[in-house]
């Protein structure tokens, strides 16, 4: 994990291992801080949390040159992979499972089981044992997931942002579907205490649902059975025959949805704009 070469959307790195700290007295000692590379948030709670996690992983062998005059050794850069929850109570990311990965200055690739997953999870990778450099590659999370069930996949914009608004585009691929938008908050100004410097982030927010904007809607033909219409503060809908009818947002949110054995269905919306309505396969479009 060398500085400048880390570029993985939606990742956090840190490089911040500091060697060979004198204090006021000049008595050397090592402050054991490590660099880092952690996942986003997942949420890892399928299979009861149990899950394989494969990567490969190369560090490097090197001397310690900041101190030659204690002869330091050379140092072997190994690593530690850890499963990270989210408590609640403690208001932060707490170590739930470690393993330590003995490496060598080749690729090595480490696979590991871990069992205790949340919904609030996330795979953290540490440099160890040296001021060199750890190397990742190849990082596999393998979890069973039963019929129905889905993971979330996250995409991390503007980290680092000043203003209290931000307009973001999506990429490719996600313009189409719902999502889930989600905050955090972080200190503006960087604590230092003694020698390290620390940088407070609030927890993510809860996830809000942001629903994709319908695009190529069209009106059902005239001669079509199903009907549309203002009545007061009411939609109504006929000619439904007992299909699913729903009522949306001209941005996609769903107001209401219903399914009747009558052939027609009322809505209340007390609200002006355009509304999006769905019988069965059909479509309408009208504004109140």
């Amino acid at each position: 994990m060398q500085a400048g070469y880390v570029a993985l959307d939606g990742w956090n790195y840190f490089y911040d291992v500091v060697k060979n700290v004198h204090d006021v007295d000049f008595v050397t000692y090592d402050i054991k801080k490590y660099a880092k590379l952690e996942t986003p948030e997942f949420d890892l709670s399928k299979d009861e949390g149990r899950m394989h996690v494969s990567v490969d992983l190369w560090g490097t062998y090197a001397e310690d040159n900041l101190d030659k005059e204690n002869n330091y050794p050379a140092y072997q850069v190994n690593a530690i992979v850890a499963l990270c929850n989210y408590d609640f109570t403690l208001g932060g990311y707490v170590e739930a499972e470690t393993k330590h990965c003995v490496l060598s200055e080749a690729w090595n690739t480490f696979t590991a089981d871990f069992t205790k997953g949340t919904e609030n999870s996330k795979i953290v990778i540490y440099a160890t044992d040296g001021p060199g450099f750890l190397f990742v590659d190849n990082l596999k999370l393998t979890q069973r997931y039963e019929k129905g069930e889905s993971l979330s996949r996250p995409v991390i914009f503007n980290p680092g942002l000043v203003q209290p608004k931000v307009d973001v585009t999506l990429p490719e691929g996600y313009q189409a579907n719902n999502y889930y938008q989600r905050a955090q908050a972080v200190s503006q100004r960087d604590v230092y205490l003694a020698t390290r410097q620390y940088t407070f982030y609030s927890r993510l927010s809860d996830p809000d649902e942001v629903y994709a904007a319908p695009t190529a809607i069209k009106d059902v033909t005239a001669d079509s059975a199903v009907k549309a219409s203002v009545e007061g503060d009411n939609i109504v809908v006929v000619g439904v025959a007992g299909e699913q009818v729903s009522l949306h947002t001209a941005s996609g949110a769903c107001v209401a949805t219903v399914k009747s054995a009558a052939n027609s269905v009322s809505f209340n919306a007390p609200a002006h704009g355009v509304y999006i309505v769905k019988v069965g396969t059909k479509t309408l479009k009208l504004t109140k």
